[in-house]
């Protein structure tokens, strides 16, 4: 299973000073975006920095 903290990945695009992190959350967003026309998709990330993530990835649908 994968053990990476989203919080490392994908932080706050505001708080990030690389175009590598900001490209990351975008590529997430597009992603999970594309998720809404499928059924039965669970997208689990784990973090202990919940504030530290993106909020459009913390958002519900």
């Amino acid at each position: 299973g994968a053990r990476e903290r989203l919080d490392s990945i994908a932080p706050k695009r505001e708080k990030t000073h690389g175009e590598v992190e900001r490209r990351i959350v975008s590529q997430l967003l597009t992603l999970m975006d594309g998720l809404k026309q499928r059924t039965h998709v669970i997208v689990m990330a784990a973090t202990n920095r919940p504030n530290s993530i993106d909020p459009a990835l913390r958002r519900f649908g």
